[in-house]
């Protein structure tokens, strides 16, 4: 066990431990897996918060943008999407919530992190889209330097 989870229950005021799931959240099957451990673990979901991101500065001539661009894309924006769509039905039982947190960078015109604002944008967005969570809330988290 790592020491996050040696801190989560110490920070549990029952000792409750933690459920361990490795996964890459820019590849789909692994998002789908995280969802299906969760419910068959808990057999029940309360609270989703999509809080992995990643900034790939790069000049308009970088060789390996698209890359870059594409990566940045599946773990910043895709992946919450992907990890949203599974936990709703779950969510309504519950009255459970979504947090998506961004860092707020994305809002400000920095040379480089026109894919950042991208990002940051597309989180907000499907943040505010409320028919999709009637009756649930979905919070969009933007913290760092505005």
């Amino acid at each position: 066990m790592g020491l996050a989870a040696e801190k989560c229950i110490a920070a549990s005021p029952f000792g409750y431990k933690p459920l361990l799931v490795k996964g890459d959240v820019s590849r789909d099957e692994d998002c789908r897996q995280l969802v299906k451990n969760v419910i068959d673990h808990y057999e029940r979901f309360d609270v989703l918060v999509n809080n992995a991101g990643v900034i790939a500065m790069s000049p308009i001539d970088d060789p390996a943008l698209l890359s870059k661009l594409d990566s940045q894309m599946a773990i910043n924006v895709r992946a919450p999407v992907l990890l949203c769509s599974p936990c709703a039905p779950h969510l309504a039982v519950t009255k459970g919530n979504i947090v998506n947190i961004s860092s707020g960078i994305g809002l400000r015109a920095v040379y480089d992190h026109f894919k950042h604002l991208t990002c940051d944008i597309a989180v907000i967005l499907n943040s505010f889209d409320s028919n999709s969570f009637q009756g649930r809330s979905v919070t969009a988290l933007l913290s760092g330097p505005l």
